[in-house]
């Protein structure tokens, strides 16, 4: 395997004086369950020694609310980390900005699905945007991938959402992705649920053009390499990229010329483990996800 391994990133050597971590499978387990056991204080020790903490995660909701609802759940700004960034924010800015990948002179937009009686994020996302909602494929630029359901329950296989998707696709519009993660973890105990990044998936493979928001893509690494310019660290190669997801956090750490860490006893590639062990999950990796260390945990 030739990976060095440790038992987390306190132990790892050499150290690294910045952290860019993602939430979900590194020290958060999902809406339900919330932050792992110890993760809190984990974060907190982290802090103590030194270490510049960012958080990077895939997900569309604002940085600001994530934030809100970590703070009650005993994770705080300035005690356990510096800065959050989610790609739902990096995403609005270039909403606000109108500086979208493509063009859009129509100002609208079709929501892919119906909206989710439980998860609107999208509402936050375009809201004082100068981009409004249309059921018209006449009148849309571009259709926006919500969070996938059927009739408000989350499903665990993608493709009972392919005939949607090709629906989608005949509309010859291009799709905008601001959460690339294929599932997340959800319910208590957690499963892993299809989210947008599944969509995007199938309609990449039905031949549709797809812009994303969100790790591995550069846009948010550019922001969080801003935001650790803001607290002191200029070089990316000081920076540790911490996560569960080889395509995703693995791969983009990789191309931001961070080193990268692979947590393998919680989150998505934990399940990869339990099921083939690790020698065979990470002969499995390409060599763009494969990472430089290995942790079992945060």
């Amino acid at each position: 395997m030739n990976i060095p391994t440790f038992p987390d990133v306190l132990s790892l050597e050499p150290s690294y004086p910045a952290l860019l971590l993602d939430a979900y499978g590194v020290f958060y387990g999902g809406q339900a369950s919330g932050p792992y056991p110890g993760s809190a204080k984990k974060l907190e020790t982290l802090m103590n020694s030194g270490k510049k903490i960012g958080i990077l995660s895939n997900t569309t909701q604002l940085s600001h609310s994530v934030m809100e609802k970590l703070e009650k759940q005993g994770i705080r700004q300035g005690s356990h980390y510096h800065f959050y960034i989610t790609s739902g924010t990096v995403c609005q800015k270039a909403l606000m900005e109108r500086s979208l990948p493509f063009p859009t002179p129509k100002l609208r937009y079709i929501l892919f699905g119906k909206p989710h009686p439980h998860v609107r994020y999208h509402e936050a996302l375009f809201k004082s945007s100068p981009y409004t909602e249309t059921t018209d494929p006449q009148n849309a630029d571009f259709i926006y991938i919500s969070v996938p359901h059927i009739q408000g329950e989350d499903q665990e296989n993608p493709e009972l959402f392919h005939n949607e998707v090709e629906r989608a696709c005949a509309l010859n519009l291009p799709f905008l992705c601001a959460n690339p993660d294929l599932f997340a973890h959800e319910g208590n105990p957690p499963r892993p649920v299809a989210r947008q990044g599944s969509i995007a998936k199938i309609a990449i493979e039905l031949g549709a053009k797809v812009y994303f928001f969100g790790k591995p893509h550069r846009e948010v690494y550019r922001a969080a390499m801003e935001a650790f310019n803001r607290i002191g660290v200029s070089d990316p190669r000081s920076i540790l990229m911490v996560g569960d997801t080889p395509w995703t956090d693995i791969r983009g750490g990789k191309e931001a010329m961070m080193a990268t860490a692979l947590v393998t006893g919680t989150g998505i590639f934990h399940e990869t483990v339990a099921r083939l062990g690790l020698e065979a999950s990470i002969a499995q990796l390409g060599p763009y996800d494969r990472p430089h260390y290995l942790i079992k945990e945060l």
